[in-house]
């Protein structure tokens, strides 16, 4: 179920959102879980977290417990190589929210989604 649901969610989404999704994540607490099902369903983990949980939007909290990090391609291909290019297609970059100033971003997240790319390039 977990594995169908995945591939119908980018057709899903481009539907009802009206632009794409190209990969989801998800994370497991490995105090509870081993993620069984989502390597079943073709998820790939990528790593441990920090051990820190998003509270709203670009604020963190350090609850020095990490988490399992699991991603998985939306939709029926693989994950295009645009993701790891320095600039998204023009069809993807018109859905791009700009970043908030480097003054109120999280200093590790750039250091983290670079980390989650080089992986899923492995």
């Amino acid at each position: 179920m977990l594995k169908l649901s995945c591939e119908r969610l980018a057709q899903d989404w481009q539907q009802h959102f009206g632009h794409p999704v190209l990969a989801v994540e998800t994370f497991v607490d490995p105090q509870r879980f081993r993620g069984t099902c989502y390597k079943a369903a073709g998820w790939q983990r990528l790593g441990s977290t920090w051990g820190c949980q998003r509270d709203w939007q670009d604020f963190y909290t350090d609850t020095t417990h990490p988490k399992q990090l699991w991603v998985r391609r939306a939709g029926a291909c693989g994950l295009p190589a645009h993701l790891r290019a320095a600039q998204l297609p023009p069809h993807l970059a018109a859905h791009e929210r700009p970043l908030p100033p480097a003054s109120i971003r999280w200093p590790r997240a750039s250091c983290f989604v670079v980390a989650v790319f080089r992986r899923a390039d492995a």
